[in-house]
């Protein structure tokens, strides 16, 4: 195998490595004190221990480097000593300078091995090809690198090793030399200046030397810090020169280098996320100076010990900078020696300085006088010898030491934070920082933090980490280097993309900001040079267009260049094809009319012309002719009084036709459509002549005895208290008289309609006064006012009516009454008692919370509470925190000690800190922060966090900050937002009204807030019919509008958005809205009863199509409704339903009219239609559905999901909708043809089989996704301009979405033929056509790309994406995020 490189066959078995160790006082069991020193290196059973009773030998098994390390770093940082005392009870102390000398005798011998992290990357690398592997710092890249280069050698191949520096190089050398010296003659370098060639090492005594050596072809190129040497064009063609078309390479670079930033020759891929080198604490004090945010979280070190802080020696300058700087060493390397007593240093420190001319002065100090100093090229090159390094951190790329001081790296400027990161992670196990305390710097921050005194923990240490602070402290500066180079009107998307660019070039080594910025910015001017050399060659000339599809390419959307440029090309010659149509057809012309001549241009080559345009014109208007033509004979065939308004009619008929009226589809026959629309006419008279019924028999009238119930009515009240739920109630026990056809016996169904009517009348009237009488007597008993509790009136008069429960009345009234007190009082009964145990816990400790921080004490300890935490130790906890919350000002972590510094000058204003504070400051007060902080715009936290790290924290800290935050992005007016906005904006509205979810409809948006109100803004939701049908259609609310009439809103849903062929925006939508209390409001169009409010389909005033302001729905019960969905021309609705239970006294309920208890359940019912050739049909319970838990109701325009909480989905509805969708809308499988018998589910739920426990769904017009609870996608549905977001599979079934694997998603959304997910994170993923920009031009189609976009503060989590036509919105909550 050329590419893998397994050492446990080519290097001879291990042996182990044994120490010193020595008890005080002596063992008196020998044998046991040698089981627990044995127990203590913590290897499993696999080390051994013997000698007694003072002196003991430990023998420890060497398996691989992660072994190594794990042993080294317990020995070394004393924690086996600890352990070991705590076992035996006696004073340890092993020999670590007979130790360290033993382990580096054996790692010279014997060559480590793989880790089961390096072994599983490494052998997926396929056979016979290049391979690239990246690997953070300390990950044993190199290492493996050289181990391939042996194995190539001893093959009697000729390998050449690349490396920036010479020191590097030399190393690889002596490395191949001490277990291969013959092989040194087949091992080339190849070091700067790589112009002078490869060369070749020569043994001069106990030195290499290079020598120049041209002359061999190299069977292996292997090429570390690539992330260096592919950088430059130089060095990349001094090494490509070398290639041959036998050789292979093995490039090596840096994970958080910028390497993506860098182009390299192509490659297999792979990546190690373990460092095998590095100590806990050195790995975690390197992230802070590494950009690539969450990123870093990958990394981790395998060693279990923590390994000694990082120790920071910071000091003012007065006079003589270098002798300042030479004292400190010297103190650096005497807390080494305290740190490992009886080590020598010698070969084991490394001190890092900025530059050769530093190094220099700092020797002439004298601080190194007692040690053998040497380069690191030097120290590399003996063979034998030991020394102390001190060179130019340019110098030790690739090396490593046990300990490393990192001298005056620090300055007021970007490329030291590099300095610092190589710095830090070329050290086993200890860091030093030497440095004069610099204000700006990047080690400022060691002013102001301090060492936490408790065993070291990695998880908690991220915890503390800001992961994002080097990449903020860097990204300004080089957001505003690229803009200076961009004109002022240069698209957002590409600044952001030159951002993130000029961030990765900077990375790789860049000078400056000014220099990373360049260098993105030439990138682009070259690649849209290209893109506009593709637009020329098909004769288009634009900029702009030019920038896009460079943008395009640069993202992934495209493929290639010439398929971009034709593509763009092509989308805006139809719209341009789309405005010429438009600017033929008549002022006057509908949207609708619009839309069905340019659909007929668009797609085709047919010439646009006045006379074309006019022909389709008239088409529309022979098809409106003929349907009147026939409504009139309809009307006058008609022999059974059954009245048929023709106009009206032809309205419906119309309707039905425009909607299929497509370049695509073809229309349905007119005579089909009018026969939809009589039958639809016809069932709507009978519901009517029933609620005209309903009405007259509920009528007290003088004479009332002659009326089954009006006796009742009039003697006891006069007329019915419920009316409203009277009349429901009494229309929904009728609803069995309005099915089937009434036109031949029209007369005699109206006879059996009015004598049923009366008969209901008089058994409600029975039932009303019944259990109104034990009601009102039950709520006095209780003390409550029967006004505010008028839902239960309901509840028992419907009870009494359907079941004719009459004998159990006073027991259910006072069973409803106590179960309402009970639940008013328990909420308030909390809430009292963890005041009263708050204000218990901070009087014992004399502490005075104000208003603001004892709120924020009372949820922290009513959370605590419902988790199970005894109520006065949560109080305890609580106040104890508020007590000692940040006394210190000092940011307290434990990575760094900072206890050698000796500067006047640290303050709390710093310009970088990596660390979190973990509470706020009391020194001028928390309550003054609090009070400051609820003032201030959430978009002025990153200003004021500028001043200092109180004030950072304070920004920081997820109390002050809302609990919601929005944003919006798309057209003004419909967003929200003043002006057009590309990306996510912070939607400034939600801030000051706590918004809590929006959702979208076409060009509309509705807010629900905090407090229970609802606001709209964007398309109203009827057109205004004073006005013409185009200019009402254009009616916009353009800010943030309060709903009048409601009030405790907490969920709205609306039409959803979509595209409906033939239906113009200026017909309207639907929307509903829930209360608190479980009432449902509905509004808008109305034309198939979806508001489920009463409507004349026999008018001829539009208007009458529409609920012009929320109304309450009026079920006519005391049920609760739970949710509510609303799609195209129908609702679904799941509300709580009273079932009849087994009774409680058998017996006594036996006696009283045979009825027994009841009990709460739930039921989904629909109402409406799916689909325009069915009739529109009062509510319908889903059977299947009774009783289910239901986590959430998503509608389409033709079809429902109801979402279980158990994660099962279940959809009812029409299979193709109205344009015949090319998917199954359902997800259930391919669907029958028209011609082979339709299917459709509207009585009926059906599971969706496939697809794994999910935990949210959207769907728009023809298309639905879900997300798992696994954070896995998948779609169905229509997948026409790449709507599904995948390419596999069909649409009839759910498919996943392959291009989001490794994408943690937790929210989506679906408009037109756009899709969105988003994690919690905030990163958020779009496809189909152009949903970002929010318009159906410049599709993406199923091709799945991230937004670039700045995000959100890190304390929040994405809990929503909504998409409508040309805006949508993010909503993040603070909590705890997870995924990617």
């Amino acid at each position: 195998n050329l590419v893998r490189c397994d050492v446990a066959t080519s290097i001879a078995e291990m042996s182990n490595l044994e120490f010193n160790v020595q008890l005080d006082p002596p063992a008196t069991d020998a044998d046991e004190c040698c089981r627990q020193l044995a127990a203590a290196v913590r290897q499993g059973g696999r080390a051994s221990c013997t000698g007694g009773p003072s002196n003991f030998t430990v023998s420890c098994a060497l398996d691989d480097v992660a072994a190594v390390a794990s042993i080294r770093n317990a020995v070394l940082s004393g924690a086996y000593d600890r352990r070991a005392s705590d076992a035996t009870r006696r004073r340890v102390r092993a020999d670590r300078a007979c130790f360290v000398e033993a382990l580096e005798k054996k790692r010279a011998e014997d060559a480590e091995r793989l880790t089961p992290h390096q072994r599983q990357v490494l052998d997926s690398l396929p056979a016979g090809c290049d391979v690239h592997l990246r690997a953070p710092a300390g990950a044993g890249k190199t290492h493996w690198g050289l181990h391939r280069a042996h194995t190539e050698i001893e093959r009697g191949a000729y390998v050449l090793f690349c490396a920036r520096n010479e020191a590097l190089a030399l190393f690889a050398c002596r490395w191949i030399y001490r277990r291969c010296p013959a092989g040194l003659e087949r091992f080339f370098v190849l070091v700067d200046p790589f112009a002078e060639g490869p060369r070749r090492a020569r043994l001069e005594g106990d030195v290499l030397r290079l020598v120049s050596d041209a002359t061999a072809s190299f069977s292996l190129i292997v090429v570390d810090e690539a992330h260096h040497v592919y950088a430059d064009d130089a060095r990349r063609k001094s090494v490509e020169d070398c290639v041959s078309a036998t050789t292979r390479r093995v490039l090596l670079s840096d994970a958080s280098q910028g390497a993506s930033a860098v182009a390299y020759p192509p490659a297999h891929a792979a990546e190690l996320t373990e460092v095998v080198r590095c100590s806990q604490r050195v790995v975690a004090g390197a992230m802070a100076f590494q950009l690539g945010g969450d990123r870093k979280l990958l990394t981790a070190s395998v060693s279990e010990d923590a390994g000694p802080p990082l120790k920071s020696f910071l000091f003012d300058v007065e006079d003589n900078r270098f002798e300042a700087y030479g004292k400190y060493c010297q103190a650096a390397l005497a807390h080494v020696a305290t740190s490992f007593p009886g080590l020598d240093l010698h070969d084991r420190v490394c001190v890092a300085v900025p530059s050769d001319e530093f190094r220099r002065r700092l020797l002439e100090t004298g601080a190194f006088d007692s040690y053998r100093v040497r380069t690191a090229a030097g120290a590399s090159a003996e063979l034998a010898g030991t020394s102390l390094v001190v060179d130019a951190i340019d110098n030790l790329d690739g090396l490593e030491r046990l300990v490393v001081i990192c001298c005056g790296l620090d300055a007021v400027k970007d490329a030291t934070r590099s300095s610092l990161y190589r710095a830090v992670t070329r050290a086993h196990l200890m860091v030093v920082v030497v440095n004069e305390f610099l204000r700006g710097g990047w080690l400022e921050f060691l002013g102001s933090v301090r060492l936490k005194e408790e065993r070291f923990d990695a998880r908690d240490a991220l915890e503390r980490c800001r992961l994002s602070a080097a990449d903020d402290a860097v990204g300004a500066d080089v957001s505003a280097a690229v803009e200076a180079r961009l004109s002022s009107n240069c698209p957002s998307a590409v600044v952001a993309e030159l951002r993130r660019v000029a961030l990765e070039v900077l990375e790789a080594g860049a000078a400056s900001a000014d220099a990373a910025a360049q260098s993105a910015v030439d990138a682009w001017a070259l690649e849209v040079s290209a893109a506009a050399a593709a637009l020329g060659a098909l004769g288009v000339v634009d900029e702009e267009l030019a920038a896009t599809v460079a943008l395009a390419l640069r993202k992934r959307q495209e493929m290639s260049l010439e398929g971009a440029a034709a593509r763009a090309v092509a989308r805006r010659r139809a719209n341009r094809r789309a405005a010429d149509v438009r600017a033929l057809m008549p002022p006057d012309a509908s949207d609708l009319a619009r839309r069905f001549v340019v659909a007929r241009f668009v797609h085709s080559e047919a010439p646009i012309t006045a006379d074309s345009v006019r022909a389709r014109w008239n088409e529309l208007q022979d098809i409106e002719a003929n349907v009147l033509r026939r409504g009139d004979r309809e009307a006058a065939g008609r022999e059974s009084g059954l009245s048929l308004d023709t106009e009206a009619l032809a309205a419906a008929t119309l309707e039905r036709l425009s909607r299929l009226t497509t370049a695509e589809v073809p229309p349905l026959s007119v005579e089909s459509a009018f026969a939809d629309a009589v039958a639809a006419a016809d069932a709507a008279t009978c519901r009517n002549y029933i609620r005209d019924a309903v009405r007259k028999a509920l009528e007290p009238k003088p004479g009332g005895w002659t009326k089954p119930g009006g006796w009742i009515f009039a003697a006891a009240r006069g007329e019915p208290r419920l009316g409203d739920a009277a009349r429901k109630a009494l229309v929904e026990s009728l609803t069995d008289l309005d099915d089937g056809p009434a036109t031949n016996d029209w007369p005699a169904r109206k006879k059996a309609i009015d004598a049923a009517a009366d008969k209901k009348a008089g058994m409600w009237a029975k039932s009303e006064a019944s259990a109104l009488y034990w009601l009102d007597e039950a709520l006095r008993e209780a003390g409550l006012d029967a006004d505010d509790h008028a839902d239960l009136a309901e509840t028992l008069v419907r009870q009494a009516y359907f079941a004719s429960a009459f004998g159990c009345l006073k027991e259910e009234a006072e069973a409803l009454v106590a179960e309402r007190k009970n639940d008013e009082e328990s909420c308030e009964r909390r809430l009292a008692r963890v005041a009263l145990a708050l204000k218990e816990a901070c009087d014992a400790r004399n502490l005075r919370p104000s208003l603001i921080a004892a709120d924020a004490l009372r949820k922290k300890v009513l959370t605590a509470w419902r988790n199970g935490q005894d109520l006065q130790e949560a109080a305890a906890a609580a106040a104890r925190a508020y007590e000692h919350s940040d006394r210190n000002d000092a940011v307290p972590q434990t990575v760094w000690d900072p206890s050698g510094n000796r500067t006047a000058k640290a303050s709390a204003m710093v310009k970088f800190m990596p660390f979190r504070s973990a509470s706020q400051c009391h020194a001028i007060g928390d309550d003054a922060f609090s009070y400051v902080y609820t003032f201030l715009h959430f978009s002025l936290l990153g200003t004021v966090a500028l001043v200092c790290k109180r004030w950072r924290a304070a920004s920081q800290d997820p109390f002050w900050l809302p609990d919601v935050v929005c944003y919006a992005w798309g057209r003004e007016g419909v967003s929200g937002l003043e002006q057009d906005a590309p990306k996510p904006t912070l939607l400034d509205f939600s801030i000051t009204r706590s918004v809590v979810n929006v959702v979208c409809g076409d060009e509309a948006t509705f807010a629900v807030c905090d407090d229970g109100t609802l606001y709209h803004w964007g398309r109203r939701w009827e057109p205004d019919f004073e006005r013409p049908v185009l200019e009402a259609s254009r009616e916009m609310t353009m800010t943030p509008t309060k709903v009048a009439g409601l009030a405790d809103v907490v969920s709205v849903a609306c039409t959803p958005s979509g595209y409906y062929h033939g239906r113009g925006r200026a017909f309207g939508y639907t929307v509903a809205a829930l209360t608190a209390s479980g009432k449902l409001y509905t509004w808008g169009m109305n034309v198939c009863g979806q508001t489920l409010h009463a409507r004349d389909t026999t008018s001829r005033n539009p208007a009458d199509y529409f609920v012009s302001a929320p109304r309450e729905v009026i079920f006519g019960d005391s049920e609760r409704t739970l949710k509510v969905a609303v799609g195209l021309e129908f609702i679904a609705v799941q509300r709580t339903w009273s079932i009849p239970l087994p009774p409680r006294d058998g017996a006594a309920v036996a006696a009283n009219m045979k009825s027994g208890g009841t009990g709460k359940s739930s039921r989904v019912s629909w109402a409406g239609r799916f689909s325009d050739d069915w009739q529109p049909s009062e509510l319908r319970a889903l059977e299947n559905l009774n009783g289910v838990k239901l986590a959430a109701l998503t509608a389409g325009a033709f079809h429902c999901c109801a979402l279980r909480d158990d994660g099962s989905l279940y959809v009812f509805g029409h299979e193709y909708g109205a344009d015949e969708s090319n998917g199954n809308l359902l997800g259930l499988g391919p669907r029958a043809t028209r011609f082979e018998g339709e299917r459709s589910f509207p009585h009926r739920a059906t599971r969706v089989e496939g697809l794994p426990p999910v935990t949210s769904v959207a769907a728009s017009t023809y298309s639905t996704v879900a997300i798992a609870t696994d954070g896995r996608c998948y779609s169905w549905g229509d997948c026409d301009g790449g709507a599904l977001g995948r390419s596999n599979g069909d649409g009839d079934a759910p498919g996943r979405l392959d291009a989001l694997r490794g994408v943690r998603a937790c929210a989506g959304a679906l408009s037109y033929t756009n899709g969105a997910v988003a994690s919690a994170q905030g990163r958020v993923y779009v496809w189909g056509g152009g949903a970002w920009e929010g318009g159906i031009g410049n599709a993406n189609g199923e091709d799945v790309s991230e937004v670039s976009w700045a995000g959100v503060p890190p304390v929040y989590a994405c809990r929503g994406v909504s998409l409508g036509h040309k805006h949508g919105f993010l909503v993040f909550e603070k909590g705890v995020r997870g995924g990617a």
